[in-house]
């Protein structure tokens, strides 16, 4: 369904990428089926100090990061976050991104020990995508609305600072700053032939941000 000049830039474009990698040493070639085992690694694990440590770092800006050779996105961050403050894993293998965004409409500081409830299994209902949980739309505080990246920024700042349940913290207004490794076009049309020319696609955009909950770099 491509222009034949569509098509030889794209095949020019793979040309170019195998070219590249055949001038580094160590490549190998894989099949689909090997590249899923790879990907199906085990959860990122980090002692607690370390957590503190990489919490201490975030602030307001929740992005991927790697620590001691452990790639860990910012959905990753969330589930140590978790692990940390209940002492025990979070009951999945991994989270992928809520399914639309919501801004926080929380304001002020709130009880550590209703921020810790609130992202509770037996309180929060995640969703699940088949066999896979999902974050939430938004968390409930104190009866008021806290989106994933302000919760997660807000837990990082919990362990950082070393508070207790009795103790009080701002929720903190975070940015997801992985979103940067999106586009941002929803103009669409004129990309392929089989679009209208004036096809747009703001919810398709708008998926691919949430979807870099998950995305970290591939170290294996």
């Amino acid at each position: 369904m491509r222009t034949r000049e569509e098509l030889k830039h794209y095949l020019s474009m793979l040309g170019e990428f195998l070219r590249y990698t055949q001038t580094k040493e160590h490549v190998r070639y894989i099949t689909a089926d090997e590249a899923l085992e790879l990907a199906r690694a085990p959860q990122v694990s980090l002692r607690d100090e370390e957590i503190r440590e990489v919490a201490a770092g975030i602030g307001q800006d929740l992005y991927f990061t790697v620590h001691n050779h452990q790639s860990i996105s910012a959905s990753d961050l969330f589930m140590l976050f978790y692990k940390y403050l209940y002492k025990q894993p979070f009951p999945a293998e991994m989270l992928y991104g809520p399914e639309r965004h919501v801004d926080s409409d929380f304001t002020g500081a709130a009880k550590v020990r209703d921020i810790i409830q609130a992202i509770s299994p037996d309180v929060c209902d995640y969703p699940s995508i088949y066999l896979d949980k999902q974050l939430p739309d938004c968390f409930t505080v104190a009866g008021q609305r806290v989106n994933p990246i302000d919760m997660t920024c807000t837990l990082a700042s919990i362990i950082a600072q070393d508070l207790s349940e009795e103790d009080s913290v701002a929720i903190v207004k975070g940015t997801l700053k992985s979103v940067q490794h999106t586009k941002k076009e929803v103009l669409w049309g004129p990309k392929w032939v089989v679009f209208p020319p004036e096809f747009t696609a703001p919810n398709i955009v708008s998926l691919s941000e949430l979807q870099t909950w998950t995305l970290k770099p591939a170290l294996f």
